[in-house]
């Protein structure tokens, strides 16, 4: 009797249904017991040819995930020069030239560090290219394998804030937008440990670093609402690689004023082209999006009027957002709960008081103060400083909320608080400065300069030593050599003195006595000079009463 055959889609079948059991299960069995009974033969006959089919089908080469162009190293090899020179054209729209054109650059040879490589002509495909860098994970289509970040979290409140910055969708306040293209932003703190969020409304065009001052003073400084108890000096503040992250005003106003540690959250520039920054800051642009999507988006019934009634609107939210339960399993409470239960044993630091710290926040510009005492600020705020700083380049401590304006002149000496400028004076009254000691001064040096006299001989006075007059050098030279326009040079033969003589006298030499013609001669004899030759012609010819 002929053994019978299990078809080949019956078998992949049964491989299916026995993918989807657990090894050693009684549902496996049971599967291949349906079988045996479907085609009435015994079990051992189904496994066996299931296995054979398994070995046939499944198994592949023997030599499968090698290459057979090249020894498994040096395809790795050929494989990495691929992708470095994929991942160099890389661009920040994700663009990166082809295997195709990468396998070409490599076969015309390049060099990497002190080394060179050339890909043998013809030996690597395209299709072979592509396969090896999904084997070895290296890109996936056309995009490169990133390294994953970790994410971090900190141990206690107020040791990390996190604060950045983000357009508001809001756009305007009122009814009308402003003209001079200021915008509704959010300057927002979030605690690193317990999520708490306090956020504020500014315009401004950009991120604004006096802005953000302001929002990081509201949110370290008590809250009207003693519900809300979030403030303190955090340990650190982690900002993005923006305009307040790269500002020297801040580092220096949280950093060595209040003691705090400035962190700027890494590009994927600065990590580089494989590494993407870290994804902590997801919790403050978690916040942004449901400031949007969950207060913001109610505007569209109210708006409010101004700046300052959104920004009473948005406390308010922001105490029922930070009473709800903790988003994190595991931790009971609310966002501010677990802030004020999560605080070091020391407790937080207190902020100091507003006038300290806009005094710290006063950053130093350099003016010429006006011949008039004045200086203008930028804002086109005039103010009146001493008189003795007047024409000098002076630096100048000014910022918001401090009265009046501080200078330094270049001795390290400060002066003021200048008020701001009074209104000009009449016309008709007169008004002058009370003199200072460095009027009293200049007036003293304008009068010698007046009465001064210095004799005649400090002009020309010849103030050598003897042996410096005595002092002869010996140089060499060369002589000159070029042509002289007004200086004739003498006659080199007699020839050139009968043309000279017919050019002077228009008669040829040749046509005169022969008396003339030998005294001429001697003449010759006697100079070569040109302005000498001419006298004594005119004086020979005239005795002969050749010329007048």
């Amino acid at each position: 009797m002929p053994q019978k055959t299990i078809p080949v889609e019956r078998l992949m079948v049964l491989h299916e249904s026995l993918m989807r059991s657990p090894p050693y299960s009684n549902e496996r069995r049971q599967e291949i017991l349906n079988v045996a009974k479907e085609y009435q033969i015994a079990e051992y006959t189904v496994r066996r040819q299931y296995n054979q089919w398994i070995n046939i089908s499944l198994k592949g080469r023997s030599d499968k995930g090698s290459s057979r162009i090249a020894p498994k190293a040096e395809m790795e090899h050929w494989i990495i020069m691929v992708a470095a020179v994929q991942l160099a054209t890389h661009n920040k729209k994700g663009h990166i030239c082809s295997t195709r054109r990468a396998i070409e650059v490599l076969e015309n040879s390049v060099g990497y560090g002190d080394k060179k490589f050339c890909l043998p002509k013809g030996k690597l495909t395209v299709s072979t290219a592509n396969r090896w860098l999904k084997i070895l994970r290296i890109r996936d289509g056309r995009k490169f394998r990133i390294i994953v970040p970790i994410h971090f979290r900190a141990e206690n409140s107020n040791q990390l804030w996190q604060v950045d910055t983000s357009p508001s969708d809001a756009k305007y306040f009122g009814d009308r937008k402003r003209s001079d293209g200021k915008t509704p932003q959010f300057y927002a703190v979030t605690d690193d440990h317990s999520g708490v969020v306090y956020a504020a409304y500014r315009e401004t065009r950009d991120e604004d670093v006096q802005a953000g001052l302001e929002v990081l003073y509201e949110t370290m400084a008590p809250k009207k609402d003693a519900s809300f108890p979030f403030q303190g000096i955090p340990n650190c503040f982690y900002f993005d690689p923006g305009r307040m992250g790269r500002s020297p005003l801040i580092k220096k106003v949280l950093e060595d004023r209040l003691g705090g540690e400035v962190r700027v959250h890494q590009s994927d520039k600065a990590t580089g082209k494989l590494k993407k920054a870290s994804r902590a800051k997801g919790k403050i642009e978690r916040s942004f999006r449901t400031l949007k999507t969950d207060f913001e988006s109610l505007f569209h019934f109210h708006r409010p009027r101004n700046v300052v009634e959104a920004n009473e609107w948005l406390f308010k939210y922001l105490l029922t957002f930070n009473s709800r339960p903790h988003p994190e399993p595991g931790v009971q409470g609310s966002r501010i709960h677990v802030w004020a239960n999560g605080l070091p044993t020391s407790g937080y630091r207190q902020v100091c008081d507003e006038d300290t710290f806009w005094s710290y926040v006063a950053e130093p510009e350099n003016y010429v103060v006006g011949p008039d005492a004045r200086i203008i600020m930028g804002n086109k705020t005039v103010y009146v400083v001493s008189p003795d700083l007047a024409g000098e380049r002076v630096e100048v401590w000014h910022a918001a909320d401090i009265q009046g304006l501080f200078v330094k002149d270049v001795y390290g000496k400060v002066h003021g608080p200048y008020p701001v400028a009074l209104k000009p004076v009449s016309a008709g009254d007169f008004r002058q400065h009370r003199k200072t000691e460095r009027d009293r001064i200049m007036e003293k040096i304008v009068a010698i300069a007046e009465s001064l006299t210095i004799p005649q001989e400090a002009i020309y006075a010849d103030r050598r030593t003897p042996e410096q007059k005595d002092l002869t050098y010996q140089l060499r030279y060369t002589p000159f050599t070029g042509p002289e326009p007004f200086r004739q040079k003498d006659f080199a033969s007699l020839r050139d003195f009968n043309q000279r003589f017919f050019d002077w006298f228009k008669k040829p030499m040749g046509t005169l006595p022969q008396k003339v013609q030998h005294e001429l001669e001697e003449a010759f004899e006697e100079t070569q000079n040109p302005d000498k030759l001419w006298q004594k012609s005119q004086t020979i010819l005239r005795n002969h009463h050749l010329v007048r």
